[in-house]
Parts: structure tokens; sequence; C-alpha cells
């Protein structure tokens, strides 16, 4: 049986892990309001580089092709798929890897023709493990405010591998949802969808006249293609961020509650030990009383 000593020093040990899975929860949510804040910080940036295009289309340039798709399911996937390298976030990689790989077999790709980039180490590590071809890996930010610089590092990989012939990009990330929950999401990225592009076209421009496009309408197309690709990676990793730090904050909501059993189990075991404890030694000084007397 443990001495009193050792439940209290169990006790002092639970407490003291208490305080700091409240810490780390605190700063999980602190972290996903933060991230979904730089998310939101694009949303006039979009407005823009969408009404760039909504004026090339208006002025015939849809008629302008962004490269020469293979018919049907041919050419190179490339998936871009952002995970976590750190810990204490549950199943987020193996659900987005187990997603990532899902998602492929369904469209149709061969292994031999998809290529992936990986944002976090240990995801590319997984998805190698599972016979996926990882050219590159790209480490996380670890602020909002990295996030940037991040993206302007991996947008060039994507630009490359597009050049080598991947025809189509998709983006694979988790996405927060209701308090600590997340879920994988995947996004088209190229082609650019047709639908979108048509409802650009015809949506009413929101000013009195069309602007006068004075640049040649390839390069001006170009320049908004890669604005448009820097904002969907730049949402990716805002969206995997936050969705990560749910992860984070749900994986410490549980441990809290496992603490709190613990703590109630040591409290519960210490009281009664004390109680035996102080009724042990009452006894003993009515003993010592009724020896002394009798003497």
């Amino acid at each position: 049986m443990q001495t009193i000593e050792q439940l209290r020093d169990k006790i002092d040990a639970a407490e003291g892990l208490q305080q700091v899975v409240k810490t780390m929860k605190g700063l999980a949510a602190v972290n996903i309001r933060q991230y979904q804040r730089a998310d939101e910080s694009l949303a006039e940036y979009i407005v823009t580089v969408e009404q760039g295009l909504q004026v090339l289309l208006k002025s015939g340039a849809e008629e302008i092709r962004l490269r020469d798709e293979p018919p049907g399911d041919e050419g190179t996937v490339l998936a871009v798929v952002f995970g976590s390298d750190q810990g204490m976030v549950g199943q987020f990689n193996s659900a987005i890897a187990r997603h990532a790989v899902g998602e492929l077999d369904r469209a149709g790709a061969p292994r031999e023709r998809r290529w992936m980039l990986v944002v976090g180490r240990r995801l590319a590590g997984r998805l190698r493990a599972e016979g996926e071809e990882v050219v590159e890996a790209f480490d996380l930010p670890r602020s909002a405010e990295a996030i940037a610089l991040h993206t302007q590092r991996l947008l060039p990989a994507v630009q490359e591998l597009r050049d080598r012939g991947a025809t189509r990009v998709l983006l694979m990330h988790h996405l927060p949802g209701g308090g600590a929950s997340h879920h994988p999401v995947t996004r088209h990225v190229f082609p650019l969808d047709v639908t979108w592009l048509a409802k650009l076209r015809d949506a009413p421009w929101p000013g009195p006249s069309l602007p006068i496009v004075r640049l040649d309408a390839e390069p001006m197309l170009a320049h908004l293609v890669g604005q448009y690709l820097f904002v969907s990676l730049f949402r990716a990793f805002a969206g995997s961020m936050a969705a990560e730090n749910a992860s984070r904050l749900a994986s410490m909501q549980a441990a809290e509650r496992n603490i709190d059993d613990r703590l109630d189990t040591l409290r519960h075991r210490y009281h009664r030990q004390r109680q035996s404890q102080i009724t042990s030694e009452l006894l003993d000084v009515m003993a010592g009383f009724e020896t002394t007397r009798k003497d």
C-alpha cells in the first residue's frame, strides 16, 4: 500500500501536469483564432485577384488556354498535402495521409503519375511509407506572421512541377470545424474551374465602367494565376494550422479529463488513508490513556 507521503507526491505531480495542460489548452485556443484571422485577412486580396480575372474574361481572354490539357485523366497529378510536425495532435497526420491517398486513388491517378509536395516532415515520412513519391518536404511556419514567407518558398516548387508536366494540382489539408473538431478537405486548384470562371465572366462589374486592360492578356493572365495560386496556398497553410491547433485542443481536453479522474482517485485514497491514520492514532492515545488510568 502506498504511504500518505507517496500519495501526496502523486497528487502534487498530477496538479502540476493539470496546470500545464490548461496552459496548452489556452494557447491552442488562441492559435486557432490567430490562424483564422490570417485567413480572413486575405479577403480583400482575393477579391482583387478575382476582379482582375473578371476584367480579362469580360475582355475576351476566356479563349486563352492556360496550358494544353491532355484528354481524359492523362497527365500527372500534383498533390500538395499539409500535415503537422508537432506532437499531441492525435490522428491529425494519419487522417490527412489516408485522405490524400484515398482521393488520388479515387481520381484514377496511378502511383507512377502522381507527385506530392508535403508540408510537415513527419507526414512526408508517413506518405513515403505508403509508397507515394514525395518530391520535397517543407517545414511549417511557427506563427501566422510567417505563413507568407513559407508560402513564397512553396510556390516555386509547385510552379516548377507544373512546368515539368503536372496537369492537375490538388491541395489537401484539414480545416477546423466547430469547437475542437476538424476534417480533411481537397481543393482542385488547376486546371481552373470552368464553372467558376463562367460565373466571374457573367457577374456584373461592381463599378460604373469596366477598366481598360493596357497589358497583353497572356502575361497579365499568368501573373493573376500566380497570385491565385499564392492565395490558395496561403489559405491552405492557415486552415491546416488552425485545424492542427483544434486537434491539439481536443487532445488537451481529453488529457484534462483523464487527469481530473486520476486526481479524484488519488484524493479519495489520500483522504481515506489519512482518516485511517488519524483513527489509528486516536486509538493509540485512548489505549495509552486507559493503561495510565489502570496504573
